[in-house]
């Protein structure tokens, strides 16, 4: 979850040296002692340490049978295995190409938006479910635009579970869809251009506009307002390394609808293409303990994820 491409709009993400930092995952809230708030006690397993169990290790197996509360693998058959649950930091790129929407304007430009966020996964045996929570979103400067991702738009981004399988060192994620700025069970044609009465839209970040909102300061035009609404579909396949990294190049369609702005001059669709060469998706899973909160990744993202915050 949270691709968040805004950057079709008209240009990019924030290069302000304190980007906004989302509120800390559901999992670890409300804590009286510090600790992590873990929801796997429900599910039948306490927290593992990130790594620990690695596809077809017998050994890490277990040991992991040996710290979770659900039943011994022996007891329920030599293939069982026991409830676990990992942590990870998430660094995802996503790269295309946008054409410069003023009116005077066609030349292209690469149009990149990262997303750093915390990843909660649970695995029973092979199969598993895995939350994504955005802590944090920045983009490159395209054609004197750029845009912030405020604590509001970050707060809308969905946290919903998602299957995961793995076979041997492979993880699979099956496609999923995310939807900000409309109906969580919205699966029709997105918005027009303008359509902010579209009964399908929802003022998801609750601030009184429809769709999304996202911050954007403009060349000529100063600071602007774009209300949004878009549709992500992703699947990828990734291997896990022997350090516990988990690398993919994630298939994406991204759709956008632009609803309205502070400016009727902003209100305008902005051609986009593939880039030209390297990868258009990038993710990037490192294991991190299960009380990391999003100021701490942010603050430590270049040991971490090998990518300084901001980009």
């Amino acid at each position: 979850g949270g691709v968040g491409l805004v950057a079709l709009l008209v240009g990019a993400c924030a290069t302000d040296p304190s980007p906004p930092v989302a509120a800390d995952p559901f999992w670890l809230q409300d804590t009286t002692d510090g600790g992590s708030a873990s929801t796997s006690d429900a599910a039948g397993a306490d927290s593992v340490a990130p790594g620990d169990v690695v596809p077809g290790d017998d050994a890490a197996v277990d040991a992991a049978d040996a710290t979770a509360t659900g039943p011994d693998d022996d007891a329920a058959g030599p293939d069982a295995q026991a409830p676990v649950e990992q942590f990870f930091a998430s660094l995802r790129v996503s790269r295309r190409m946008t054409q410069d929407p003023s009116p005077f304007g066609d030349a292209w430009k690469e149009s990149r938006t990262t997303t750093l966020g915390l990843v909660r996964v649970f695995w029973q045996g092979d199969n598993g479910t895995f939350w994504h929570h955005v802590c944090a979103m920045d983009a490159n400067e395209v054609h004197g635009s750029q845009v912030t991702f405020s604590t509001k738009f970050l707060a809308a981004i969905p946290v919903d579970p998602i299957p995961l399988s793995r076979e041997g060192l492979i993880w699979t994620q099956a496609e999923a869809t995310e939807l900000l700025g409309l109906q969580a069970d919205h699966t029709g044609a997105m918005p027009a251009l303008g359509e902010s009465d579209h009964p399908a839209v929802e003022d998801t970040d609750q601030d009184g506009k429809p769709g999304v909102t996202v911050d954007v300061a403009i060349t000529l035009l100063g600071d602007q307002k774009i209300y949004v609404a878009q549709r992500t579909v992703s699947a990828w396949q990734g291997e896990l390394s022997v350090e516990g990294r988990v690398t993919a190049a994630p298939t994406v369609t991204f759709e956008q609808a632009i609803l309205g702005a502070s400016s009727s001059l902003i209100v305008a669709d902005t051609k986009a293409a593939p880039v030209s060469s390297g990868a258009p998706e990038t993710l990037l899973w490192v294991p991190v303990e299960a009380q990391m909160t999003c100021k701490e990744l942010v603050a430590s993202a270049t040991a971490l994820v090998g990518a300084p915050w901001p980009p």
